[in-house]
């Protein structure tokens, strides 16, 4: 479902309000947990499209039809937890005082792993590289964007697209002069399409992938892994990851003064030209 989800999120923000795929994503968002009851007819019929139409957007967003669509909810209405749910038994201020120390815990975890070793190695690998993509789902994906956005303030273009279509595209086409940062929590970005991904080749992009899962201080098929220390809790979710990110972008401006400093005058390096 957060596949989905984020999917159908990114088809709002990013299409035409009287566009067909935007009135198909905004009816499964609206009846997210009433839709493993309807038909493929039913939701073409409330969008006034045609069941094609149905099909051809359900593989715009990844999946391979409308039944797997509705089989992706159906296993996560089987789960109870729903966001923030650790905290609705506390009382008012209870609840935010329980938020906010969760929140300091995190920075300080976080302060904890982020040394200037572990920060400066990853601003170097993004000053290596011309052709980067960055890429994350849902609250991932949110820092996956402003870790673009930080990049771009300092000329350093990253690609960073929200379908997990476009995203795949991008890795499987890509050869060893791009640099790829996955952004996710729990490491699993690569499960829906690992098994065509060649991970042994050694034309392949230089995967890196920042996490929260501390199983995955090795993990196929990245080359590099940053496990950022959080607490098992929403506070520290996507906290956590988001200023690591920010503390690696920093550490790359820092990177890129000193070596504008060691370069000759008239020469520029292209991460900075």
């Amino acid at each position: 479902m957060k596949k989905l989800r984020h999917a159908l999120y990114a088809i709002l923000n990013s299409s035409d309000v009287d566009s067909a795929d935007y009135r198909i994503a905004d009816y499964l968002i609206r009846n997210i947990y009433s839709i493993a009851n309807f038909g493929i007819q039913d939701v073409a019929d409330a969008c006034f499209v045609s069941k094609s139409t149905v099909s051809r957007f359900c593989r715009r967003v990844g999946f391979a039809d409308f039944n797997a669509v509705v089989q992706s909810i159906r296993n996560v209405q089987m789960r109870d937890y729903k966001r923030f749910d650790e905290y609705l038994d506390l009382g008012p201020q209870e609840m935010t005082d329980a938020f906010l120390d969760q929140t300091i815990d995190c920075m300080l975890k976080v302060r904890e792993y982020a040394t200037p070793e572990v920060l400066s190695s990853l601003a170097e690998l993004l000053f290596s590289y011309d052709r980067i993509g960055i890429f994350g789902q849902m609250q991932s994906h949110s820092v996956a964007l402003n870790f673009q956005y930080e990049l771009a303030s300092l000329g350093k273009y990253a690609s960073c697209f929200s379908m997990m279509p476009e995203q795949e595209e991008f890795i499987l086409g890509s050869g060893d002069d791009t640099l790829v940062v996955i952004v996710s929590s729990g490491g699993k970005y690569f499960q829906d399409f690992s098994s065509h991904f060649n991970y042994i080749s050694k034309q392949r992009p230089y995967l890196v992938l920042i996490t929260n899962n501390r199983r995955l201080t090795r993990c196929v098929p990245y080359d590099r892994v940053y496990v950022v220390p959080c607490t098992n809790n929403t506070a520290s979710r996507p906290l956590s990851l988001q200023l690591f990110a920010n503390l690696a972008v920093m550490h790359f401006s820092k990177l890129l003064e000193t070596r504008k400093v060691e370069t000759p005058p008239g020469v520029m390096h292209d991460a900075y030209a």
